[in-house]
């Protein structure tokens, strides 16, 4: 099973409250896709045929009340996510009791739209992979992607690992080791990989006590050349075997052999994560000059 890497679609219906040049000029500089509509008969028939990454109204172009209008909204499209623009504390209570909703006061300050868009997005996106996980600890394969600038500051759960700790397959020491092991290798991929940080920068702090590497992670994650390169994560799981491969659209890099999982504690700071990872996993293999990090661990038998 895939995951599209698309970039969000968007459908704005149009209010007063939401000024429709400048969010469409944000969404294009991100390249989202944006549909408009200006009434709700288009709106429900849109929401009918397709779903959103996120609707954004202030719900003033209906002729329906702002809660029959979210009604309606989510019996058309069950699940899709509202981003409510309003000044008015009535409707943003009532919105916000609905749980697909997310609240935002007008005037519209479009930095902090920006922001909210990004993280609805981002949140969106990872329900979605982690539903494409096996559901089964069987033979099975799937396929997620992400832009690095959605696994900031959220990481994706591993619901196939979980099932296998269920079914006995995995105990609950090598669970958590394996799964401190796939965060630091994805980790790995996004900030050394994709955003092309090293690691030295850690120890080079300014007068401010700021270092270079958070600095210039920063200014990355505002630039489309780094922070819209692409993270996959491929995970397969047979009879005896489950197999995360994470590829990132960095640089790739030579892998130091030295980190055993034995000598954690006598690594560096910024060289601790080998260790943890090949301390989490049977086998680590890394592919296409390290652009790739493939994490293998041998499954218990079956229990009869």
């Amino acid at each position: 099973m895939e995951s599209s890497s698309n970039q969000p679609h968007i459908l704005i219906a149009e209010g007063a409250a939401v000024p429709r040049d400048r969010v469409e000029r944000i969404c294009q500089q991100h390249g989202w896709t944006v549909v408009h509509c200006d009434d709700e008969k288009r709106l429900l028939a849109e929401l009918s045929v397709r779903s959103f990454d996120i609707l954004i109204t202030d719900l003033s172009f209906s002729t329906l009340p702002g809660t029959q209008l979210l009604g309606e909204i989510e019996r058309s499209r069950p699940g899709q996510q509202v981003l409510v623009v309003t000044d008015s504390v009535d409707l943003a209570l009532a919105a916000d009791c609905w749980r697909q909703c997310s609240v935002i006061s007008a005037p519209l300050d479009l930095s902090v739209l920006e922001r909210l868009v990004l993280r609805l997005v981002a949140a969106r996106r990872m329900r979605q992979a982690n539903e494409s996980w096996p559901k089964y600890p069987t033979a099975e394969r799937s396929v997620v992607e992400f832009c690095s600038s959605e696994l900031v500051d959220i990481r994706p759960a591993l619901p196939a690992v979980m099932q296998l700790f269920e079914a006995g397959r995995i105990d609950d020491a090598a669970l958590l080791r394996f799964e401190l092991a796939f965060q630091e290798a994805l980790t790995n991929s996004v900030e050394h990989g994709n955003l092309a940080l090293k690691s030295e920068w850690r120890e080079d702090v300014d007068e401010h006590g700021v270092d270079r590497y958070s600095r210039i992670k920063s200014e990355r994650l505002l630039d489309s050349t780094y922070a819209d390169r692409i993270v996959s994560i491929i995970t397969e799981v047979t009879n005896d075997m489950l197999r995360i491969t994470i590829r990132d659209q960095g640089q790739g890099f030579k892998p130091l052999s030295s980190a055993k999982a034995d000598e954690v504690d006598g690594v560096l700071c910024h060289g601790r994560g080998m260790a943890l990872i090949r301390a989490g996993v049977d086998e680590v293999y890394y592919r296409n000059g390290g652009t790739e990090i493939e994490l293998v661990k041998r499954l218990s038998s079956i229990k009869s």
